[in-house]
């Protein structure tokens, strides 16, 4: 069920409330567990989401897997979540709420009002089985962390700070000086843009592109029987510093990687020419041939082929009659002995 788990909860000396989906629920001081249940669903009906108790444990569940935003207005009812599998598709946090999911699907995370990046300190945790695909993540201003999952793309930004363990990433960027650490992983292609950073250990890095100072730290050991190749810090040409020694070098590097990518178009571009000549050749031929019988239907004398074949009728009915005589001259010498 689509649901979140709050942290345990006993009762609270003083009065405190809930807003559940825009709507507030006051809870008198001293109230316990079970009485704050009921008062919470007695307006089910107004923020269609019912509530239910667990020992000390709340959990609220919106109908339909509807989007969920829980906040405080007073106290510290919320203090702590435990997004069940396949939780919210959207939870909005709110001042004094930190989430700890296990949310098998992408999840919208917006910071309320008065809330503070501290406020957000290990917003959704992600532990995922290994079938679990995530078509998109989104975060900002998050502490966060993913271990076995597969995610198509993903964007961090905001000054995040986020672990990947044992995962595959088919796009990652980073952006507005994010940090992230990915170990034990596979990591297509990543961009790294203005001050972020990314450290790799043990882990396959596919097409980097690093810009605006960001920083690629690739401490990944080349497996068995492999060939080992440095990580080009940058590929833009702008960026090329070459009044230092590792300057130079990275700019070496970079050139001899621009001149290879060239090759290889040139040799695709080289392969494609390849079978446009030969496509254009056979077509010429074709169009020769084709010319060469028009000439020939046109150029036809039409009376000296009309002569021709009148002669060649008179020939065919000749030998006909002579062949009709020859066949007479024997019934004629019978007729004689009779």
């Amino acid at each position: 069920p689509n649901n979140v788990n709050t942290a345990s909860y006993t009762s609270s000396s003083a009065a405190t409330a809930v807003a559940i989906n825009g709507t507030t629920i006051g809870i008198p001081a001293n109230t316990n567990i079970a009485d704050m249940v009921t008062a919470m669903n007695e307006a089910t009906s107004r923020t269609g989401v019912s509530v239910a108790s667990s020992g000390n444990q709340l959990t609220f569940t919106p109908e339909n897997g509807a989007d969920l935003t829980l906040a405080n207005i007073t106290g510290s009812v919320l203090s702590s979540f435990n997004g069940t599998s396949g939780g919210p598709s959207s939870v909005t946090l709110s001042a004094g709420i930190v989430l700890s999911a296990t949310i098998p699907s992408l999840v919208k995370v917006t910071e309320g009002t008065g809330s503070t990046a501290n406020d957000l300190q290990l917003l959704i945790g992600f532990s995922v089985s290994t079938t679990s695909v995530f078509p998109s993540i989104n975060l900002n201003a998050a502490v966060t962390s993913y271990s076995n999952a597969a995610i198509s793309s993903a964007s961090i930004d905001g000054g995040s700070v986020v672990t990947f363990n044992n995962v595959i990433i088919e796009n990652l960027i980073v952006d507005n000086g994010s940090v992230v650490n990915i170990a034990n992983s596979i990591v297509k292609n990543v961009t790294l843009n203005n001050g972020s950073v990314a450290n790799f250990n043990g882990s396959s890095v596919g097409f980097p592109s690093v810009n605006g100072g960001a920083v690629l730290n690739n401490n990944s050991p080349a497996p068995a029987g492999s060939s080992s190749f440095p990580v080009i810090k940058s590929f833009q040409v702008s960026q090329m510093d070459i009044s230092t020694v590792s300057g130079a070098s990275d700019a070496i590097q970079t050139a001899d990687f621009s001149l290879q990518q060239i090759s290889q178009a040139r040799a695709k571009l080289g392969a494609l020419q390849s079978r446009f000549e030969s496509s254009i050749a056979n077509l010429q031929v074709t169009s020769e041939n084709l010319s060469a019988s028009r000439s020939r239907i046109l150029d036809a004398d039409f009376a000296a082929e009309t002569a021709n074949l009148s002669r060649s009728q008179i020939l065919q009915q000749a030998g006909t009659a002579m062949v009709a005589q020859a066949n007479q001259l024997p019934q004629g010498v019978l007729a004689l002995l009779r």
